[in-house]
């Protein structure tokens, strides 16, 4: 499978240090999401809750998971794996990147990922599966390409050819 040369990656700079630490990532993105504050002075809703809160934002994590281990392109990254305990654990960094009130107690990103060894290839197919999910579960687009963003933005810790 070929990448596309149109993809345009993420990568928060400030003030000119590069953040790949998954968890700087997530917090940082959390307190911008805070932050944003629309013309009357009242907070804008988080990403979290544009997404629909926790019962959607549950499904979307726990859909995308699904179609990763169920893709056959994809899908050996999901092998001998506690899914139980990953939709957890994926659904606390999900929420604490995006504005929502849950903490991630996993590893950080680049030691949950080093071993599988995951190419950028590998990476863009996952994020397709994303892009299904967020479809099929009413995401609009402007959200969707906020997680796209995000997601983007890690890939530094993720992808280890």
């Amino acid at each position: 499978m070929e990448l596309s040369s149109k993809t345009q990656y993420l990568r928060l700079d400030l003030n000119g240090f590069l953040l790949n630490s998954s968890s700087i990532i997530a917090n940082t993105i959390l307190k911008f999401n805070h932050m944003e504050l629309s013309e009357s002075n009242n907070p804008s809703p988080s990403l979290y809750e544009r997404l629909g809160g926790e019962v959607i934002v549950r499904k979307f994590v726990n859909d995308v998971l699904e179609k990763n281990s169920n893709n056959p392109l994809i899908g050996h990254y999901f092998e001998n794996i506690d899914m139980e305990n990953l939709k957890r654990l994926v659904f606390e960094f999900f929420s604490m990147g995006t504005g929502g009130p849950h903490q991630y107690t996993g590893r950080d990103l680049p030691a949950s990922h080093v071993h599988l060894k995951i190419s950028e290839e590998d990476f863009e197919i996952a994020n397709q599966d994303t892009l299904k999910a967020m479809a099929e579960n009413g995401i609009g687009l402007m959200e969707q390409k906020e997680v796209l963003a995000i997601l983007n933005s890690l890939k530094g810790d993720v992808v280890k050819e």
